[in-house]
């Protein structure tokens, strides 16, 4: 597409429909051919001496409405708004404020000049540092008209127009506007529109979530360059371009800021760049979708610098599942893309345009066709320091370039992270033993010599070797180090159920014999000194298992992401490599995955138990994050979370469950058994058995592509869903039946269909 024709677009010289395809290269579409006694003393940025004044804004007060005070506040927003000058701020209390009363839905929030707005109050502040803007959610509504029917919902929630002085906005929730209307205007910025304001509005602590448009469904900027800081956008929803963000020769600078779950028809699922440089520090894209550019989408001379962020779970129909490239010179610094998915680029895929990468990590990205990190056509992208881990495509697992000149520069042909077991190496594999009654001294070659420690055995063996462990409880560490945990070795078979006199594997009795691997390595019956993951699996690249064992006592409360992860077992990058089989998860605990967590991992589980473990935040069996593993003969009883109790799935994972069982999960939200978002589980042979949660007892579904077949649903129960609750989600049934579950609504399915 000519860079004119978007030229004028944008600036409403031509329809906002959707660009016609044109011939440029051969690829399809733009790939071508393919004053109260709170008033604070502050200084008036007008040329007026007067002192800036606090207005109280509270849905719930009954006083005489002046404003100046909680007890007197304004119980609409746009009467503070109004009465705001350059230097005031508007204090808002928690609640949900609408743009009017009635059905205009040309009327939004206007951002006043020099005022700053602050959601997040409980209503009784006499400071703004007293505020708690998470616990006291203040919402921006654009749902106007009949309530949940986007039709009649306002075209902008929040808008800002030319800005000329230090302007704020922190500590919202803006949510339901729905910009489809007649004018240019109108098809922009569904939940916040910013035009011609330079650098002078400040965006905080926001959440901008389940808006759409035509363009930039979340936020649209033209001719502005605010500062965004923990910001979220949320499952924004463009007709055409910019899911979550659109910039227009904007510049905008991002800190903390996740784009995630938004989508785009066309261009940019999070965001869309027009001639615009934004720079983008500590960001996350997660599971956003477009048919080009999943996550990102760079086009005409944009120059937008990224350091330190994170692409993950991004999905593009035709190019680019985390970023595309075309016409524009993006510099990546300490990047990483992870689980991204396209036909072509399923990291990034670039069109004529020239990124510079350095320190640049590609893992476990897949395209169909070319590139699966990284497809270039007639572009030159400079590589410095780029690493790939486990990427797959039909042609160019890691680079690909589909034309003789230019080419990529740099590091290339790429090094990979490490380099998997020299096959043509040969080694004798070894049996050690191991046996926690046995003599100190022992060298693991027999069970009269067993290592009595379980951790020498595992430093010792290599690809090829067993391990056979005898009954009893063994502990990652004899001392107080939360962060020990049992490391399994690569290519390696770690075998428990022994009595401690077998000769041959055949002859354990893993029942019998129970052998317990514990994180209670502190005061016992204490959790609060447990390890934080009892076994841990990283990188694994040769076939590895662990078969055998009851695994307990994890206790994931750590202070670092990782440490909040995986209290039984943590799973990290091993691809197909780890079989686990006939292990029982029984009393692990962790912020996410109670019993066990998988991070971009496939493998197989077998036979394996989830009895009773749980998680502060989300699943309390098993969590997989952007993983795709296969289970069979797998049990999920009585584990409880906030959500997805039994299994969670996310950001384009795809595990196939076939004879499980969901028995007694309990989620305080959503998902009972099971809660997929953005994922695409596929089940058979199943049964949900008097699982419950608020929505979606027996499953919830969210985004996500579910595929079901032989299934039985009995005695779940809900407040929405007591077997299924889907929420923009797609299903394919096959012989599923429903008996004696319960809700409010919906006892057996309960569908929403619309944000």
């Amino acid at each position: 597409m000519p860079v004119s024709f978007w030229r004028q677009w944008w600036s409403g010289a031509v329809s906002n429909t959707a660009p016609a395809p044109q011939r440029r290269f051969g690829r399809a579409g733009l790939r071508g051919r393919r004053t109260n006694r709170f008033r604070p003393a502050v200084e008036s940025l007008e040329p007026r001496a007067v002192l800036s004044t606090v207005w109280f804004v509270n849905e719930a007060a009954t006083g005489t409405g002046a404003g100046l005070t909680w007890t007197d506040a304004f119980t609409d927003l746009t009467s503070a708004l109004r009465s705001a000058r350059t230097g005031d701020q508007v204090w808002v209390a928690r609640g949900t404020y609408e743009p009017t009363t009635g059905t205009d839905r040309t009327i939004s929030f206007v951002v006043p000049e020099g005022v700053a707005i602050y959601g997040g109050f409980a209503g009784k502040e006499t400071a703004l540092g007293q505020r708690d803007w998470k616990a006291h959610v203040t919402t921006l509504s654009g749902d106007i008209g009949a309530r949940r029917n986007r039709a009649d919902n306002s075209y902008n929630v929040v808008t800002a127009r030319d800005l000329k002085t230090a302007t704020t906005l922190d500590g919202f929730t803006i949510t339901g506007g729905n910009a489809n209307g007649p004018t240019t205007d109108d098809k922009r910025g569904g939940g916040l529109r910013v035009v011609d304001s330079a650098n002078w509005l400040k965006l905080a602590n926001l959440i901008v979530r389940e808006n759409s448009a035509a363009v930039g469904a979340g936020l649209c900027l033209q001719h502005s360059s605010p500062t965004l800081t923990d910001v979220a956008l949320v499952r924004n929803v463009s007709s055409i371009l910019g899911g979550g963000l659109a910039a227009f020769q904007a510049s905008p600078t991002m800190n903390r800021v996740r784009f995630q779950g938004n989508s785009a028809a066309y261009h940019g699922g999070g965001l869309f760049n027009l001639e615009s440089s934004p720079t983008i520090r500590s960001v996350a894209f997660v599971g956003n979708v477009a048919k080009y550019g999943g996550a990102m989408y760079n086009n005409s001379t944009s120059l937008p610098t990224l350091t330190d962020v994170d692409f993950r779970g991004n999905r593009a129909g035709q190019a680019g599942g985390g970023i595309f490239v075309f016409l524009s010179a993006p510099m990546l610094t300490d990047v990483r893309f992870r689980g991204n998915k396209a036909l072509y680029g399923g990291g990034i895929s670039i069109e004529a345009g020239a990124p510079t990468l350095t320190r640049v990590t590609f893992s476990y990205n897949v395209a169909v066709r070319a590139g699966g990190a990284i497809e270039n056509y007639l572009g030159s992208p400079h590589l410095v320091g780029v690493t790939y881990r486990g990427n797959w495509a039909a042609r160019g697992r890691n680079l690909f370039n589909e034309s003789d000149w230019p080419r990529a520069r740099g590091d290339v042909p790429a090094r990979t992270a490490s380099q998997p077991f020299d096959a043509g190496v040969t080694q004798a594999a070894r049996v050690f033993h191991v046996d926690g009654s046995a003599a100190a001294g022992g060298d693991g070659t027999s069970w009269a010599g067993a290592f009595n420690d379980l951790q020498a055995a595992l430093v010792a063996a290599r690809p090829g070797d067993q391990v056979w462990v005898a009954r009893g409880t063994y502990t990652p560490t004899s001392g107080a180090d939360r962060s020990a945990s049992f490391a399994l070795p690569d290519g390696a078979a770690i075998y428990g159920g022994f009595a401690g006199t077998e000769t041959t594997l055949g002859q354990r009795d893993w029942v019998a014999n129970v052998t317990t691997l514990s994180g209670e390595i502190g005061v016992r019956d204490n959790l609060a000194d447990n390890s934080y993951h009892v076994v841990t699996a990283r990188g694994l690249t040769a076939a590895t298992t662990l078969d055998g064992f009851t695994i307990t006592g994890g206790n994931a409360d750590g202070p670092t992401a990782g440490s909040k992860r995986g209290a039984g077992l943590w799973v990290v990058q091993c691809g197909e490599a780890l079989t686990v089989a006939r292990v029982t998860f029984v009393a692990n605990r962790a912020y996410n995955g109670g019993a066990m967590y998988m991070d971009n991992s496939k493998g197989a589980l077998r036979d394996v138990w989830f009895v009773g473990n749980t998680a502060a935040l989300v699943a309390g069996g098993l969590f997989c994050d952007t993983s795709a593993p296969t289970l069979t003969h797998v049990n999920f009883v009585g584990n409880a979370a906030r959500y997805g109790a039994g299994l969670y799935t996310n950001a384009d994972s795809t595990p196939h469950v076939s004879n499980a069982v969901f028995r007694q999960n309990r989620a305080d939200r959503d998902g009972g058994g099971l809660l997929a978002v953005l994922s695409g589980p596929a089940l058979s042979d199943v049964v949900f058995d008097r699982n419950a949660a608020a929505f979606g007892g027996g499953i919830a579904l969210d985004l996500a592509e579910l595929q079901l077949s032989t299934a039985i649903f009995v005695g779940n129960s809900a407040s929405r869903g007591g077997g299924i609750q889907s929420y923009l989600s797609t299903r394919s049934f096959s012989a599923v039946t429903f008996r004696r579950n319960a809700a409010v609504q919906g006892p057996n399915i309960f569908v929403i269909r619309r944000p």
